[in-house]
């Protein structure tokens, strides 16, 4: 894991603070029609929880919406490592913006029936030429801030140099959003279960916003952390 680079402003302890992050994972097409789609990912879909598709085939791409109305354990796979993973599978119907746009999921759906049935078939034995991205949150909670940066605790690691939007919840004020870069990754030690401490830099922010932030925590009278 790398060590935590040295913020350029002190980093303050906070209570009751989270943020969303927006994360991205490849998945595999089960079928898919005009009314939704069957997965499986390497992430367990939440039950009446929407989620976002971006669909790949023959050089074009479109985005869909869809809720989760069936989730399941489908089996274990290998991570990138070689540990092994839950591997789940998630049905979800199309919200009604997604069904206006038949013909894009007609054309995806008829350029895949090559690929055949795979709900019997393994996932390492399959060579489908297009791809699926879903776009999921996770919500963490915020240990440190500055005007600069923030401290999480996740339970997943990052990798260092990964980019990012974030939308960060601070107290009484209205949620804004910022674009991060993960600058360090350590295993938190004594936990009962995995934990991570995740430093991220603030890359992109408005001035009003960093006037928002900074002005936050001087009012807040937050404690400095080590």
């Amino acid at each position: 894991m790398h060590m935590e680079k040295k913020s350029r402003h002190p980093r303050y302890l906070t209570k009751n603070m989270g943020c969303k992050i927006m994360s991205d994972t490849k998945v595999d097409i089960i079928d898919i029609s005009t009314g939704g789609i069957a997965l499986m990912a390497d992430v367990k879909l939440d039950m009446n929880t929407e989620y976002a598709l971006k669909l790949e085939q023959g050089g074009k791409a479109f985005s869909v919406k869809g809720i989760v109305v069936w989730s399941v354990l489908g089996g274990c796979g290998r991570g990138q490592h070689g540990d092994a993973i839950p591997i789940y599978e998630a049905g979800l119907k199309f919200t009604k913006e997604a069904a206006r746009d038949t013909s894009s999921i007609d054309d995806f759906n008829e350029s895949r029936k090559i690929c055949g049935d795979r709900r019997s078939i393994a996932r390492h034995d399959i060579e489908c030429p297009e791809k699926a991205t879903l776009y999921y949150p996770y919500y963490y909670r915020i240990k440190k801030i500055s005007p600069d940066g923030m401290l999480i605790q996740t339970e997943r690691p990052y990798r260092v140099n990964d980019t990012f939007p974030i939308e960060l919840f601070l107290a009484d004020l209205k949620p804004f959003k910022v674009f991060g870069k993960v600058t360090s990754c350590l295993k938190t030690p004594k936990n009962d279960y995995d934990s991570f401490d995740i430093g991220i830099e603030f890359l992109e922010m408005s001035n009003n916003d960093t006037v928002m932030l900074e002005k936050f925590i001087d009012k807040s009278q937050l404690s400095k952390g080590l």
